[in-house]
């Protein structure tokens, strides 16, 4: 998995938003063809809660996890006493889960390869099991 700063440069140079805990499976098929591998990675990140004023929801909670699929949006607040209910009752997520793709250079251009693709980032507690990983790369495989 690159770098923390890597990731925040390819976010900010694709010109793309990125939803919590959304795969963005029509873009990867839109931006990468061929072969590829994907790789699921996770980091520890500085914990702090941020408002999302694009799908009015706070991130930066640990996003549950329901048959290995993390639940996108699932922090909506409607008033602050949503926010502060949510606040006092979830945890903080202190790692940041990241699924990136890499094509494989073409042989028609060998020395130009495609630059890494992220998939989808969300906050996690690493309170998740084997299966829930094997059911979420089924859900990944299923879809792309």
């Amino acid at each position: 998995m690159p770098a923390l700063t890597t990731l925040g440069n390819l976010i900010h140079k694709s010109n793309m938003t990125l939803t919590e805990a959304e795969f963005k499976f029509d873009s990867l098929q839109e931006f990468h063809a061929g072969f590829g591998f994907c790789s699921e990675d996770t980091t520890g990140v500085i914990p702090k809660v941020e408002y999302d004023s694009s799908t009015n929801t706070f991130t930066g909670f640990a996003i549950p996890i329901v048959d290995g699929i993390p639940q996108m949006k699932h922090y909506h607040a409607s008033s602050f006493d949503d926010f502060k209910f949510i606040y006092d009752s979830s945890q903080i997520a202190p790692l940041l889960n990241v699924h990136t793709s890499q094509s494989i250079p073409t042989e028609h251009n060998p020395n130009n390869p495609p630059k890494p693709f992220i998939l989808s980032a969300y906050g996690v507690d690493n309170k998740f099991t084997a299966m829930d990983v094997l059911r979420r790369w089924i859900y990944m495989s299923q879809l792309t």
